[in-house]
């Protein structure tokens, strides 16, 4: 591929790989001096108005991306041919797969801590991504990966993590025929969703990281079937074993993370990635030393990916048509063409999914076969009729019922062997043939570096000249890529360079890079060619002289007035302040305050404009980009709360989160930053209680809240089998020496503390009653027993109105039956319950008189019966 500048700026060096979708080329970034990745669309497709409209809708909406565990986009240019370029992160490191590969070469896992922190890495990340907004509009993105994988996650050289290829993220596929679905992803890391109904959202990609963290801990894959319809039907019965996890000692914290986050109904799988961050975060606080997980990963990358002077590209995928590829790392020198085209084939050409000839999906795998397990592939599922009228060369399908068929899927490559084991394997048959090649190939290295010292083609040939013949001076700069002036004349070539010859005298030298403030510095060049720059110790010609531009931080903290340290000096100035730092070295920032816990944890990589957060809840970073860059950090500082209920076991809610942070009782320690949160407890039987804490300095730490319950008070009749209220009047409410009036009536509601209570009732007729109300009851009933009434029953004859001695008196009653006589006078008295009774009055020679009596509660009463004599 012919070198091209794009822009004036960027410098296009070698096609890497090609699909049906998307050109991924190899190129350096001219103004900074750093190799990129560069993705256009074939030109086949840029008469096509919609492929070019997704292509930039898609590229936009990604770009929009800007965190530190996803690969960046730098530019979206365009040329005068019409062709679109995107301009993408270069990352030396390697892939999650290859890192795996290599463990398992040595028989070696990776540890479930260094497991934990590499996936709370990749969760903090997606959270960032499933969470943005559209700046403008501040509608919700609604990006989801849909295809996290091994092979989709970087790790570089510093041990940063890196979530590459959000190309699926905005695709949406349909149905073209009936009971036919276009599944997108790799077989293995599908989640259920995504072979049934199709509805997918941000928890589709827990799914996977559950699976990808199974197989950090492992190093197996759950879904490690062959044949993508095996996968498939695995997924939709919902059947996966964990137990592989007991049997390699993982840690029983981290299979209940696994077991939460490969639920098959996503509404029990982790609400969003921030959820599943702090259950890992957790677990590594409480389980594991003080690490520097960062650094342990950096090395293994190093182990495995050593630096060489000419490396293969890294991973750079492209799993879906129109989509934008995070992902690429390219060498710093990449092998000439012609080599290329014999180490990287070009993949076959896809098949067709239409009749005008559009692909369905395009891949790029890692040196020819890193994907060779999890090759991004479409599942077509369909029904055998019409798989007969399908235009494509199709897998053999089953006699009955759906089947499956993988479109696209690239074939796994050979290895390429290296220069080494070509030449030992010809030196055992062609020892002489070898010699002599060899000393050709000798001779001809000396010429070319001959040529190269003199002509200083590489770094070498130039290290070489410059120690042979020094340089007037020698400048680098952090960052590099900064244009030099000397007496305000721009030199050819950005820093780092060197100047071979400079006239006596006092020159002006000035460098410049944007974003920065210029530097400015005096040169001073003796009669006899020495060098001296104004403010810097003197150096030797083969030494450079080495300028650091400088960015500005402004530091603020909650409460302000903390002391400041960075990279452990103390800054002279208490939050907030602007502090002038060199860019190169990152700094970490510490802030500390009286009467309050240090806080830590966070670093800033000046040059790459990065940084590293440990606990996101207590820093806050914000890059500004203009004419000077600066960054603001915030600190907020945090105390630990310890929060009790009554009762206990009650769920601590914060700040209107949908999960708990902790449990009365059991887990009640909480880290809260210096502010004013709103708390709210809840507790089955208990009404919630929500609190607004305020957070500072002279704050309290530890507080205990009592959670109210609704009471329901009903008064029913003693013995009686119905549940008929009787209307009691609640007067009285107490509690220990506590009393309170009441003006309630049966049945009702009172909102109680978890205390023991009395209640007093009282109803015409009934006895009072005092009712005992426990602590944790919901429920209490009053069982009245209804008062007695004096009652005088007299009996007279109804002509001569004398009294009759010796009448019999039947009266009946729904509590029971009673019976008496009259006495001399002709009275009959009793105490009767207020109700109705049915009175019977009988004497001999008298006729019987019967007759329903309503006794009240209205004091005494007498009954007169007045009987007629028998004719």
């Amino acid at each position: 591929m012919a070198v091209k500048i794009l822009d004036g700026k960027y410098e296009i060096l070698e096609e890497i790989k090609r699909g049906g979708f998307g050109i991924i080329s190899f190129g350096r970034d001219l103004l900074f001096d750093k190799p990129i990745a560069l993705k256009t669309l074939p030109p086949a497709l840029l008469g096509e108005a919609q492929y070019l409209d997704l292509f930039q809708a898609e590229s936009l909406a990604v770009a929009r991306l800007n965190h530190h565990n996803i690969i960046r986009i730098y530019d979206l240019k365009r040329d005068a041919g019409g062709q679109f370029y995107i301009i993408m992160e270069y990352v030396d490191g390697v892939n999650l797969q290859q890192l795996l590969k290599a463990r398992a070469a040595e028989k070696a896992g990776l540890p479930p801590a260094l497991s934990a922190y590499l996936l709370a890495e990749i969760c903090a990340g997606l959270d960032y991504a499933h969470t943005r907004r559209d700046p403008d509009t501040h509608q919700p993105l609604h990006l989801v990966h849909q295809d996290i994988s091994p092979g989709n996650i970087m790790v570089n050289r510093l041990g940063e993590v890196k979530i590459i290829d959000f190309g699926l993220s905005g695709a949406r596929r349909r149905r073209s025929r009936k009971n036919e679905v276009f599944i997108q992803g790799k077989p293995g890391y599908l989640a259920p969703e995504q072979v049934e109904d199709g509805r997918l959202d941000h928890r589709t990609d827990i799914f996977a990281l559950g699976l990808v963290l199974y197989e950090l801990l492992t190093g197996k894959r759950l879904m490690a079937d062959p044949r993508p319809e095996s996968s498939i039907e695995k997924l939709r019965a919902g059947a996966w074993d964990l137990s592989a996890l007991r049997n390699t000692g993982t840690p029983e914290v981290l299979i209940q993370i696994i077991a939460h986050a490969l639920q098959k109904d996503p509404a029990l799988r982790y609400q969003s990635a921030n959820h599943m961050y702090l259950e890992l975060i957790d677990y590594l606080a409480a389980h594991t030393p003080a690490t520097d997980f960062a650094l342990e990963l950096g090395m293994l990358v190093q182990q495995i990916a050593p630096v060489r002077q000419a490396s293969t590209t890294a991973v750079i995928e492209d799993a879906i048509d129109f989509s934008l590829p995070f992902a690429g790392h390219a060498a710093a020198s990449p092998p000439p063409p012609q080599q290329q085209q014999e180490e990287k084939p070009e993949a076959e050409p896809l098949l067709p999914l239409h009749e005008d000839g559009a692909n369905l999906f395009s891949s790029f795998s890692n040196n020819g076969a890193n994907e060779k397990n999890n090759p991004p592939v479409a599942v077509e599922i369909s029904s055998p009729a019409e798989h007969e009228a399908a235009p494509f060369n199709e897998v053999e399908a089953p006699p009955q019922g759906a089947f499956y068929r993988v479109l696209d899927e690239e074939e796994e490559e050979g290895e390429v062997r290296t220069m080494i084991d070509v030449v030992r394997l010809s030196a055992r048959t062609h020892r002489k043939a070898i010699l002599r090649a060899g000393g050709g190939v000798l001779a001809a290295f000396i010429l070319f570096l001959l040529a190269d010292i003199f002509l200083r083609w590489t770094a070498l040939g130039a290290s070489i000249y410059d120690y042979l013949f020094p340089p007037a001076i020698r400048l680098v700069s952090f960052p590099p890529g900064a244009q030099v002036y000397l007496d305000d004349k721009p030199l050819p070539k950005p820093t780092p360079l060197a100047i071979d010859d400079i006239a006596p005298g006092v020159h002006k030298l000035t460098l410049t890079l944007p974003r920065f403030e210029p530097i400015v510095r005096s040169i001073q060049v003796l009669s006899q060619g020495k060098v001296a720059v104004a403010g810097e110790s003197k150096r030797a010609g083969d030494q450079p002289y080495i300028f650091h531009f400088k960015t500005v931080l402004e530091i603020s903290s909650e409460p302000a007035g903390a002391e400041v340290y960075l990279n452990g000096l103390k800054h002279a100035h208490l939050t907030p302040c602007r502090i002038v730092v060199e860019v190169g070295d990152p700094v970490k920032v510490e802030l500390r305050k009286a009467g309050l816990a240090a806080l830590q944890g966070f670093t800033l990589d000046t040059g790459a404009g990065t940084e590293a957060i440990e606990d996101r809840r207590l820093w806050r970073c914000e890059r500004i980009e203009g004419p000077r860059e600066h960054f603001a950090v915030a600190g907020i500082f945090a105390k630990q709360i310890k929060l009790n209920s009554i009762p206990s076991f009650a769920e601590i809610f914060i700040d209107g989160g949908e999960s708990p942070i902790g449990v009365t009782g059991y887990a009640t320690d909480l880290l809260m930053p210096m502010g004013t949160h709103s708390l709210t407890l809840q507790k089955e039987g208990y009404l919630p209680k929500t609190l607004a804490l305020a957070v500072d300095e002279t704050s309290p730490t530890e507080y205990q809240e009592m959670l109210a319950r609704v009471v329901r008070v009903f008064a029913k009749r003693a013995g009686d089998a119905s549940d008929n209220d009787i209307g009691a009047q609640v007067t009285e409410l107490a509690y220990n020496d506590r009393r309170t009036r009441l003006q309630a009536q049966t049945p009702c509601e009172l909102t109680l503390l978890p205390l023991a209570y009395t209640v007093t009732l009282v109803k015409e007729g009934y006895g009072t009653y005092t009712l005992t109300i426990p602590p944790g009851s919901n429920l209490a009933i009053a069982r009245m027993s209804p008062g007695s009434v004096d009652v005088e029953m007299m009996v007279l004859d109804g002509q001569t109105g004398a009294p009759l001695v010796d009448a019999e008196i039947f009266y009946q009653a729904a509590s029971g039956a009673f019976s008496g006589r009259t006495d001399a006078d002709g009275v009959f008295a009793n105490a009767l319950a207020p109700e109705t009774y049915t009175i019977q009055v009988k004497k001999n020679g008298y006729q019987t008189w019967v007759q329903d009596y309503q006794i009240t509660a209205s004091g005494q009463q007498t009954l007169v019966f007045r009987l007629s004599p028998t004719p």
